[in-house]
């Protein structure tokens, strides 16, 4: 009998918190889950980890393979995946004890391809804990993401969710092959919210982030990841020509495709940031022509907007603008 939920775990080199990770899965209140860890290569003590926790509990199915990063880790774990909802979880993230039964429960009453919920970040050297409560996203009602939007506003936080296992495998979802493990989310979260046709968040966090710690990818940004993210919106684009989904997708595609420019921005050395903004202004004046952000008003806040044209009309202009705090603070930062 499959199991409800198989969650994969991609691990690499997280020795000092895969245990607090692993004992969140192991104890969560709904029993019935395979906990698929896929090893990419670490050279820490994460097999020894995952040996021990594999030797007390049946569930763990542990899988080792050469370093290949973080997209190919999870595409490797998604195909031995037989549960009926598939759950992510990062190796140096945990959970709340009643992640997995909440999703599931709220899954198979409404049919959900994705139940999702809020999620709590926290630091890592102080513990504050911040949520958003994501008041401008739809909450505790069944929606389909094409139709409503708001979901779209979200971060792309896949690992606060169950995606049903046969939304991913009827529509060819999977995670873009790059290295390492930087952005491969992008890709993944607009396929299966712009394929799903039954969507829910609810308004409970049951996953803690860990934010602000040395290992983490979401440090300051250099020029070997920059511009790794455009990678992603190329994969998006391939997915929506092959699926020749709406126009609508494409449409969607473009805003969200500018919407982090800001984000990766402010987090870039300062030294590599004109190069960014030369270069999203060489994609702003290609995609420019076709973007109607008039549709996605609700989107494309009109600081944004601003920005969009500022970068499009001078990169340096708009890297010395930024340097200044006050209009970070005002046009930036949202």
């Amino acid at each position: 009998m499959s199991p409800k939920v198989s969650v994969v775990v991609p691990v690499y080199n997280v020795e000092r918190y895969l245990k607090q990770c692993l004992d969140s899965i192991i104890n969560q209140s709904l029993k019935d889950i395979e906990i698929i860890c896929v090893d990419d290569g670490s050279t820490d003590g994460c097999p020894a980890i995952l040996a021990l926790y594999a030797a007390k509990d049946s569930r763990i199915k542990i899988i080792t393979k050469p370093n290949s990063g973080y997209g190919n880790t999870m595409n490797v774990g998604i195909s031995h995946a037989a549960g009926e909802y598939l759950g992510i979880l990062e190796s140096d993230d945990y959970i709340d004890e009643y992640m997995y039964e909440t999703l599931y429960n709220v899954g198979k009453e409404h049919d959900l391809d994705i139940a999702k919920s809020l999620f709590t970040s926290f630091d890592n050297e102080t513990n504050d804990k911040a949520t958003d409560k994501c008041d401008y996203v739809t909450k505790n009602k069944v929606i389909c993401p094409s139709e409503d939007n708001s979901p779209f506003l979200l971060t792309p936080s896949i690992w606060s969710a169950v995606y049903k296992i046969s939304l991913l495998r009827d529509n060819d979802i999977l995670f873009n092959n790059t290295p390492g493990a930087s952005y491969q989310d992008t890709a993944f979260f607009f396929k299966t919210h712009i394929m799903a046709r039954k969507y829910m968040l609810i308004d409970k966090s049951l996953l803690f982030y860990r934010v602000s710690h040395s290992e983490s990818s979401s440090t300051r940004i250099g020029a070997n990841k920059m511009f790794l993210v455009l990678g992603e919106w190329k994969e998006v684009f391939r997915y929506i020509s092959e699926k020749k989904l709406a126009h609508v997708a494409i449409q969607m595609a473009y805003v969200l495709k500018y919407s982090g420019v800001p984000w990766l921005f402010l987090r870039l050395e300062r030294n590599l940031r004109y190069k960014y903004a030369k270069r999203i202004q060489q994609e702003l004046k290609n995609d420019y022509p076709k973007i109607n952000f008039t549709k996605f008003s609700a989107m494309v806040p009109s600081k944004r907007l601003l920005t969009y044209k500022l970068i499009k009309m001078s990169p340096i202009l708009f890297v010395f603008l930024a340097n200044f705090r006050v209009f970070v603070k005002k046009v930036i930062e949202y």
